[in-house]
């Protein structure tokens, strides 16, 4: 038995699957990745939000259909309001530019406004998964598909995404 599960086995009597393992060590890597290239600007909500700021992306056409589905999931996900509770968390802040793109009908929704929703999500997996609101036997069993479409829409924003 590799340490680290045996060491998570041991000290929370969890017996976490290897594919498991390596689903949270993808997600830190990559989110590593994508917000260390924004580090002149500064990740985080604020930057998310801002409307004076502008979401550039620059995706070869191939990538619309990813960024469109990865992006229907997490809308349709987050219409039921007690899914997008726990999404924010404990957490308080400003989150009412999320609500107002939820509230709109899906085809009047602006490429900036499903970066925006997306990047909301990924910023808040992220959050609870290494602040602990959701628990690592949580996500390692119950958000696994979520975690993954993360991983999947930080792999496609990654390097197509500017905020000027």
């Amino acid at each position: 038995m590799p340490l680290v599960k045996k060491w998570i086995k041991d000290t929370i009597d969890f017996d976490i699957d290897e594919g498991d393992m390596r689903l949270g060590s993808d997600f830190l890597m990559i989110w590593s990745i994508f917000e260390e290239s924004y580090s002149e600007t500064g990740f985080g909500l604020q930057l998310i939000r801002n409307d004076k700021t502008q979401k550039e992306l620059t995706l070869v056409e191939d990538s619309i259909p990813s960024l469109n589905n990865l992006f229907v999931y997490f809308y349709d996900r987050y219409q039921d309001q007690s899914k997008l509770r726990d999404l924010k968390g404990k957490v308080k802040h400003n989150s009412t530019f999320i609500e107002e793109i939820l509230k709109k009908d899906k085809s009047l929704i602006t490429i900036e406004e499903k970066v925006t929703l997306l990047l909301y999500v990924v910023f808040r997996y992220r959050n609870n998964m290494f602040h602990g609101s959701k628990a690592l036997k949580d996500w390692a069993s119950i958000y696994k598909i979520q975690i993954n479409k993360c991983i999947d829409a930080l792999m496609l924003l990654y390097g197509n995404l500017k905020f000027v």
